[in-house]
């Protein structure tokens, strides 16, 4: 089974990111193993955080590398 986690960062997560990453690293933690789990943010297109893996501690790490995009005013 493939599961690909597609991530809203646009700036609305901006001011709840640290809640959004604990709920993510919670969920991929309730994955079981032998779930293939790829990370893709999409704003302001879509961006593998991380490609398709078996390794769910690399997809937590990942977690840590989505950010809010920011667009300029």
């Amino acid at each position: 089974m493939k599961l690909q986690l597609l991530l809203d960062n646009g700036e609305a997560i901006t001011n709840y990111l640290p809640t959004f990453r604990d709920a993510l690293r919670a969920f991929i933690g309730e994955v079981p193993d032998g779930v293939e789990l790829s990370l893709v943010t999409y704003a302001p297109q879509p961006r593998f955080v991380v490609k398709s893996t078996l390794d769910h501690q690399q997809i937590i790490k990942g977690v840590d590398l989505v950010a809010p995009m920011l667009v300029p005013v």
